[in-house]
């Protein structure tokens, strides 16, 4: 965002960092390498960079465990520390409309600090567009990249984590192994991607590939952190996992009506999992069944030639590597 020969693409969780290389030949895209790390408890609080060593130290690992060999790095920023805005502009060239949201943003931000950022024009008719912005502070981006040049590396863009998983969709035939129809869905309605993370979940709308409506709620699993379950348990069969989902289904409801009054021509098609809990057994069939609508797991890896190098890793971390691959695949600008 603000911004190939070949780059690092850089997933920084709060209970994970990972590595991806790629690197493009003809038309295919070779997955070469993949690198992962654990940063220590309190490394990332909030979406924002508490223990800076400890880091540069998971970040140095990740790269290290992957032996990544370019030095440049595409990251994304925290979900919790970005604001979306949308707006209806006139007609204009793409520096006046850059201009003109200065203006705007210098209104609408709610940051103390300085802020920088990107927008994307969505569409236009009847002499107006309308403009997608994406702001962040710019400590906060600073701090990140402080980290990533301590490690050896060079911070190159940075981008938003629903843009990043949606460049990797846009390259897929298919959303997942059962392919039931959620590809085609992107291109021609409206989706949701719910990003269901470690300490929250994001839920994007796109409408024809393009971000239309964008949530962040305090949800994710540390909520699990307590509760009795074994690996691989179907969340249909245990009340703890079942109940914490019917908690997700109430935000994905909410938001979905909100959506679809301020959208009113515009329905859901259906919603696309990614994230650590979206491989939880069971998690989109019973969204399926109370939802009653179209539930698809996301799996990156079809969209990639795997190197023998890689192909251990791919197999053991493929469901979990969205971003880091979204981000991998980022050339130009938003």
């Amino acid at each position: 965002m603000f911004g190939s020969k070949n780059h690092i693409g850089l997933d920084i969780g709060t209970t994970s960092v990972r590595a991806v290389e790629i690197e493009k030949k003809g038309c295919r895209r070779v997955l070469n390498r993949i690198g992962v790390s654990s940063p220590p408890d309190g490394t990332i609080v909030n979406g924002r960079v508490a223990k800076p060593a400890e880091l540069t130290k998971a970040i140095k690992k990740a790269v290290t465990d992957g032996n990544c060999t370019s030095k440049t790095v595409f990251f994304s920023v925290n979900p919790l520390n970005v604001v979306i805005r949308y707006l209806q502009l006139p007609l204009m060239t793409e520096d006046e409309t850059r201009e003109a949201l200065k203006w705007e943003l210098s209104k609408n931000l709610p940051f103390t600090g300085k802020a920088v950022f990107d927008f994307q024009i969505l569409g236009s008719e009847d002499g107006t567009q309308q403009v997608m912005i994406v702001a962040a502070e710019e400590a906060i981006i600073e701090a990140y990249c402080s980290c990533i040049r301590d490690a050896g590396l060079i911070p190159s863009v940075v981008d938003i984590e629903p843009l990043a998983i949606a460049r990797l969709i846009n390259s897929l035939n298919k959303i997942s192994d059962s392919d039931k129809g959620l590809r085609n869905s992107w291109d021609t309605s409206t989706v949701m991607l719910a990003d269901l993370g470690q300490h929250y979940t994001s839920l994007n709308f796109f409408r024809h590939k393009k971000l239309y409506f964008y949530r962040v709620i305090p949800f994710g699993g540390h909520e699990l952190e307590s509760v009795p379950y074994k690996q691989n348990t179907d969340v249909r069969e245990n009340p703890f996992l079942k109940s914490f989902v019917g908690k997700f289904m109430q935000e994905i409801k909410r938001s979905i009506q909100f959506y679809e009054v301020q959208n009113r021509d515009q329905d859901t098609a259906g919603i696309v999992l990614v994230g650590g809990l979206a491989k939880l057994r069971g998690l989109d069939e019973l969204l399926e069944e109370e939802l009653n609508t179209v539930v698809e797991v996301l799996n990156p890896v079809p969209a990639f030639h795997i190197s023998p190098e890689a192909n251990s890793k791919a197999t053991a971390y493929g469901h979990s590597l969205s971003l880091a691959l979204g981000l991998s695949m980022r050339e130009g600008s938003l």
